[in-house]
This record gives C-alpha cells, structure tokens and sequence, in this order.
C-alpha cells in the first residue's frame, strides 16, 4: 500500500516530513487500495477527490473542522475520513497502520461496537456497513425508523466508534422538553434569565462539548427551535438564554426520527435547509415486520438478557407460541417483542408457555392469519407461475391502498404495513396505475 499526498506545497511538506508520501500525479499514480491524503483548500486536490475515489483509493481530506460546508462537501465526494486541520501525525499514522493490518468487516465492526444490535438480515447488515463507514468521519447523521427499532443504540454505537468516544454521548429526547424550555435544555441559561431560573444551567450542547449530541426524536422539534439549531450547526456557537457572548462547542450531533423528514419539509413542518444539514448519512433501521428471520434470533437472545437481568428460569416457548411471535407484525417493533418477553419471564418462571399466555394482540393475529390461509385454493392442473401470482397479488394491494388514500403515499405504507420508502421504492421499479 502506497502513500501519497496532494495539496499546496506547505501541505505537502508536512505530510512528507512524517509519512514519506510521495507526491500524487508528480511521482507517479496511485493504484486501488493507496492512501490519498488530500488539502481542500487546494483548488487542483479539490478536483481530484473523485478521481482517486473512483480508482478505489483510500481518501483523507485535510479541512477546517469548523467549515461544516467543507467537511459535507468531502464526504459527499467520497471522503474515506476528514481529518482536522492542522493534521495529527497520531490519526493519520493510525489510519495507515489500520489499513495495512487489516481491513474490518461489518460483524467485527459489530462486536466491537454495536453488540446490542441483533440480527443478521441483510436489512440491518447494510445498517450497520453505513454505519461503520460513518463511524470515523466527523459528520452529521440521521437515523430513520419507526418507535422501537434501536435507533438510540445505533447512535451510541455510533459514538463509541468515533475518535469522540473518550468524550461524553449526551442525548435529547425532542418530544419530553416543554416547548418554552427546549431553547435552556439545548444551549443552557443564566440565572435570572427568565422565572425560576434560580442557578446557571449548562445546556446540552456544552455537556456534549468534545462529544456527540443524540437528538432522538428531532421531528417534534419546535421550527422556531429548528432555525436556532441550525445556525449552531452552521457556526458551532452557542449563546444561553440571558446571556449576550456566545461560547464555541465543538460537537457531532447525530439526529434521529421515526418521521418522514422529507415530506415534513415538503409541507413546511420541518425546515428544508435543516433537513439537508442533518441528512449528511442517512441510516435507515427496518422495522422487525421486514425481517422476520431474525426474531428467532431475538427472541432466544432477549430471553437469556432478561432472564439474567431479573435472575430468574427463563420460561419454555413451544413451537406454537414461536410461530405466533414470528407471525405477528410488532408495530411497536423490538421494544414491543421486549416487553412481551419480560412478561413471560416474570410470569412464567421455567414454566411451559402457550397461547393463552401471549397477549391478545398476538393470538388474535395468528387466528386472522390462519383464517385468510391459501388452504381453500386450487392449484390449477397445468401449473402457475407463483412468483408472478404474488407479484399481481402485490400490486393490487398497493393499488388499493393507494386508491383508498387518494394516492397518500405515507398514509398508503401504514395501511400496508410498509415503511414510506419501501413503499416508493417498490413504485420506482414497478410503477402501478392507480385508476381515478
């Protein structure tokens, strides 16, 4: 693996007197799996990040830390990792010594970071890959997904894995602040500042100071709060309530919704400019319904955790109430399964369960589902062709719900059970008319 570097001379020189990279495009061409290091305030480097990262180079960018444009600009061409100026000889030595040691994969990634994320569907694989490449850059990121699917353990995750996680993980959750204290909780206030402001308080920002802001939930957001976060965001400066001087932070916010922000912004309910500060990255959780094949998994790994937890047997799950866990659609996703879990163990100390100790929900699913089963149809003597069956089957539900919300897309998903890009995914690659 070669190294190599780009930018104005001084830069250059810098990189050189440490690292012996030779000069990119003067000494020669660097090849697939090379490092690249790279000035952004060189206009000839600037040019040539995509071209290295289409040679599937290893790209770092040198930028202003503070210059959040500069630092979304990189990552959107490709950046492998940002690094701050001035360069740290210890973070650039350590990304070299990483990759030519060895090159880690998603589930030692995973282990490392993220263990209390289950599963193994290719959903959440593709999950936590995004993650794991966002996990290194400076960047914003915007975790999506409904109530329930883990989108705060994916944000620690998220910080443990970052060069922040000596530093603290302080997260907000959006909806719980009263409107009128959202403002002191995020940015802090003076005493006397306002009734009952009997002590200074420092606000979240400055508690994250060095580490990362988790801002769970930031759908709920006030727009008059959401126009204050932005320009934090865009100048890293906060000023308490009652006080005039502003004070620098230096932070890596990681937002969080299970809203559709997009179409928020679209109707004026969230601020466009600070959707698109926000969605640098964007990780998407899929609800459990999406992948089923890891329930099994969950549900034998929830229940050793719970039972070591409340140091109780773990109760006895009969093939039937499995197949009913499985069936059932968890609109209140790994939380909801959880909770029925904990139940179970509390109730049923090592005892045998059965149907009649799950919760109504789930045994009324599993009679509606056996009672819609494909056992009364024929199969036709000449054969059919079941994947098209399904196909049709398919775009007849969607046409329906479609029709049904006057061609509501986000209300269409709920009917049928399916995240809202899921949904227009489905419609991108398979376009279905829907009759007026």
């Amino acid at each position: 693996m070669g190294l190599w570097c780009q930018g104005k001379e001084a830069f250059v020189r810098t990189i050189q007197s440490f690292a012996q990279a030779k000069i990119a495009g003067s000494e020669g061409t660097p090849r697939c799996g090379d490092v690249v290091v790279l000035d952004l305030q060189d206009d000839d480097a600037r040019k040539c990040i995509q071209k290295w990262v289409a040679s599937e180079c290893q790209v770092l960018v040198a930028c202003d830390p503070h210059k959040m444009t500069d630092v979304v600009e990189a990552v959107q061409m490709g950046a492998s990792k940002v690094l701050s100026k001035p360069v740290s000889l210890r973070d650039l030595q350590e990304f070299v010594e990483v990759k030519e040691v060895e090159q880690e994969d998603v589930q030692a990634w995973r282990e490392k970071y993220a263990g209390e994320i289950l599963g193994n569907s290719e959903a959440i694989n593709e999950a936590l890959e995004m993650a794991m490449a966002a996990s290194d850059v400076d960047c914003p990121v915007l975790i999506t997904g409904e109530s329930g699917t883990g989108k705060e353990l994916l944000a620690r995750a998220l910080h443990r894995a970052s060069q922040r996680a000596g530093s603290a993980c302080v997260p907000v959750n959006c909806p719980a602040i009263p409107k009128e204290l959202v403002e002191s909780e995020l940015f802090g206030h003076s005493k006397g500042a306002f009734t009952g402001a009997t002590n200074a308080r420092v606000g979240r920002f400055a508690a994250a100071n060095g580490g990362t802001l988790f801002l769970d939930e930031i759908g709920e957001m006030d727009l008059n709060i959401q126009s204050k976060l932005l320009r934090v965001l865009q100048d890293f400066e906060i000023t308490p309530v009652g006080e005039s001087r502003s004070q620098r932070v230096d932070v890596r916010v990681i937002a969080a919704t299970n809203r559709d922000l997009e179409e928020m912004s679209e109707k004026g309910g969230f601020r466009e400019d600070l959707y698109y500060r926000l969605n640098v990255v964007q990780i998407h959780l899929p609800p459990l319904r999406e992948r089923r094949g890891d329930i099994p998994m969950l549900i034998d790994s929830l229940l050793a955790l719970i039972s070591d937890e409340r140091k109780l047997p773990a109760p006895i799950l009969t093939d039937e109430v499995r197949d009913a866990l499985i069936a059932y659609r968890w609109p209140g996703n790994v939380r909801q399964l959880r909770n029925v879990l904990e139940r179970l163990v509390i109730l049923r100390r090592g005892k045998e369960v059965t149907l009649s100790h799950l919760p109504t929900c789930v045994t009324r699913a599993k009679k509606t589902e056996e009672g819609a089963d494909a056992a009364s149809f024929e199969l036709p003597e000449e054969g059919m062709d079941l994947r098209r069956a399904l196909q049709r089957f398919e775009e007849t539900m969607i046409r329906k719900a479609l029709l049904q919300t006057e061609g509501n897309k986000n209300q269409a998903a709920k009917i049928l059970g399916l995240n809202r890009t899921t949904l227009v995914e489905k419609l991108r690659k398979r376009p279905i008319a829907v009759a007026s």
